[in-house]
């Protein structure tokens, strides 16, 4: 019974013994108080271990008083810059306290220009980098460099841009480096979109604007893409892009492949024969408008139903299909999604339920309203208007809409103050109108004060004045009524916003929708010269029922442009701008879309300028490199 006792009173004396032995050891020589401690720093930077020096500037800004907590955050950053640890570098700058003070070392004045761009203030930042002395280090020069050419990226000037990169160059060695500069340039003049290009531009300069100008309206389609890119270097065979960018990116393109023989399951008889013509169609169009790329493959279409889709599947699969795209009834997609683990990739062109099972190499696209109700949503808030009434059908459709518009509306701040279902094919909506805009409480304060007093009364009613607008899900006969009903009901001057089932393509059937907002597809907008060009396309190989412009052309159109970003799928985040809309996907293969929003002007479609709109929160600050890579070290 005392044995155990003894055994740990032995342990701890040892214990004790060995704690006095290492405190005898360590204090003496290593003082820890901050001279001492800064002192040790100093040293460190003497003799060129700048991590060290910055580890021990964060231990003594962590302990350090506001006064003086700037200045250790500031050495820190000096030394991780100088060790070429930018990124580290960057979140002591940030966490420094503004104004960051005008007579700052080199390292830091770049800095502290890299975080005037990343906060909006490009010009700033350029009158910073300007103080910078001309024989800056070599370090120094390049970041300097690559800061001031984000700014004038900014700023819309990627001509000033693109000069400072090419200026950048002599401070670069490797090959590394060099790609690395010109994927900078490239970044910027994608980011850019179309240029202007100067007239006084030095040649190569205008190579590089020319080079941005050429992939702008590609629509983030690789093979269009691979394409323009192609062109220009036929047009500019000696620019320095084509010996250092164009092989990574043409490369890059390569890896990508269209299948063989692609299976379009569809329906080519019965109800929906027009909307299965329509999908096809605009599958081939885009199949035209690939040129050689498709060189060899084929397309083989199967009749869903007359087959069945399970069938169809069955007979592609059979057949060698390398890729599948189909079948389009939600009914058929969950048919075929049971015996799609054991086939090839295939796109189904509607979605399986919520909580289906979703096979690998299985992905969803459709053109689902409820992303044009949450794309209406995020218009108005963007807007600044935030307090919304809706009118909706009494059917699962309208039910869908009205949920994806309130969720949307609530995730922004926004609020739906109330609703009204209305009967599908009615002609009269005062019953709905009334009771949503509250002039049916107007007209019952009226009747109440008119049975209490004998003379005759002056009355207008008199709606609700804490609404900013209207959302209406509408097919486009209805809308055409609701319209007119709303301004008579003293909604003139409340914005409406609509689903694209509101606009009808016949200007002269659109005169009582006029200053709808509406979203639609990019198709139906024609915002640039990619849909126009489908356009033409369809015009010229489908005459007859190109007069029809329906948004399934569309459909078909990027279905078929999926296609090779699908079966050659990488890891990467799937983006492509669309003819439906802004196109991304999932992580259960379902592919979402961002409708383009236009307003109804003289009976037409007019475009919508972009607005800012909520973003996802950004990485973290520690997580993301801020300052060029490839830059070299002093």
């Amino acid at each position: 019974m005392t044995i155990l006792p003894r055994r740990r009173h032995t342990l701890q004396a040892l214990v004790c013994c060995l704690l006095l032995i290492t405190g005898a050891c360590v204090t003496p020589g290593l003082p820890d108080d901050p001279a001492s401690l800064e002192n040790r720093a100093r040293a460190q930077q003497e003799s060129g271990n700048y991590r060290a020096a910055a580890q021990i500037y964060e231990r003594l800004a962590a302990r350090a008083e506001a006064s003086q907590r700037n200045r250790f955050l500031l050495l820190a950053a000096e030394s991780w810059y100088t060790s070429g640890e930018r990124t580290r570098a960057m979140h002591n700058i940030r966490s420094a306290r503004r104004p960051l003070p005008a007579d700052l070392g080199l390292p830091l004045q770049v800095m502290a220009a890299a975080l005037e761009v990343e906060t909006g203030k490009p010009r700033e930042a350029l009158a910073r980098l300007r103080t910078l002395p001309a024989d800056s280090p070599r370090l120094i020069s390049s970041d300097a460099l690559a800061i001031g050419a984000r700014a004038w990226f900014n700023l819309k000037r990627s001509d000033l841009a693109v000069a400072a990169l090419m200026e950048r160059e002599v401070w670069l060695d490797s090959p590394d480096e060099l790609l690395a500069n010109q994927q900078l340039i490239w970044e910027g003049l994608r980011a850019a979109g179309q240029t202007d290009i100067p007239e006084t531009a030095d040649p190569v300069v205008a190579g590089w604007l020319e080079l941005g100008n050429a992939v702008a309206d590609t629509a983030g389609d690789p093979f269009v893409e691979r394409a323009a890119i192609l062109r220009w270097r036929d047009a500019w065979p000696k620019h320095p892009a084509g010996e250092v960018l164009l092989p990574s990116l043409l490369g890059e393109s390569d890896a990508l492949r269209i299948p063989r023989r692609v299976a379009l399951l569809l329906p080519q008889t019965g109800r929906l024969e027009s909307a299965g013509a329509a999908i096809r169609d605009g599958f081939i169009a885009a199949y035209f408008d690939y040129g050689d790329s498709v060189e060899g493959s084929e397309i083989v279409m199967y009749d869903t139903a007359a087959l069945g889709a399970a069938e169809a599947y069955r007979l592609a699969v059979t057949a060698g299909s390398e890729f599948i795209v189909g079948p389009l009834l939600k009914n058929d997609v969950s048919e075929i999604a049971r015996l799609a683990p054991a086939g090839p990739p295939t796109l189904a062109l509607n979605y399986l339920p919520d909580d289906a099972k979703v096979p690998r190499n299985f992905f969803q696209f459709a053109l689902a309203p409820e992303h044009e109700a949450t794309r209406v949503a995020q218009r108005a808030v963007a807007e600044g208007l935030v307090r919304a009434v809706a009118l909706v059908p009494a059917t699962d459709w309208g039910e869908r809409l009205l949920v994806a518009f309130k969720s949307q509306l609530d995730e922004l701040g926004g609020q739906l103050l109330a609703h009204e279902f209305y009967e599908p094919g009615a002609t009269d909506y005062s019953s709905v109108i009334q009771p949503v805009l509250h002039l049916d409480r107007s007209h019952a304060r009226h009747r109440a004060l008119k049975s209490e007093v004998s003379a005759k009364l002056e009355f207008e009613p008199r709606r609700r004045r804490d609404v900013d607008f209207i959302f209406i899900a509408a097919q486009a006969s209805e809308a055409r009524q609701i319209r007119p009903q709303l301004r008579f009901h003293y909604a003139t001057d409340l914005p409406v916003f609509a689903t694209a089932a509101a606009f009808s393509p016949d200007p002269d059937l659109n005169r009582d929708v006029n200053g709808l907002i509406f979203a639609a597809t990019p198709w139906e907008v024609s915002p640039d010269s990619n849909a126009r060009d489908m356009r033409l396309t369809i015009d010229r190989h489908w005459p007859a029922r190109a007069q029809h412009r329906s948004s399934l052309y569309a459909m078909g159109y990027d279905a078929w442009r999926l296609v090779p970003l699908l079966s050659g799928r990488k890891k990467d985040p799937l983006t492509l701008r669309g003819m439906t809309g802004e196109l991304s996907m999932s992580d259960n293969g379902r592919i979402s879309r961002f409708p383009a929003l236009a307003r109804i002007e003289a009976g037409m479609p007019e475009p919508l300028e972009p607005l800012e709109i909520d973003e996802p929160a950004a990485a973290p600050e520690d997580t993301e490199p801020v300052l060029p890579v490839g830059s070299g070290s002093q």
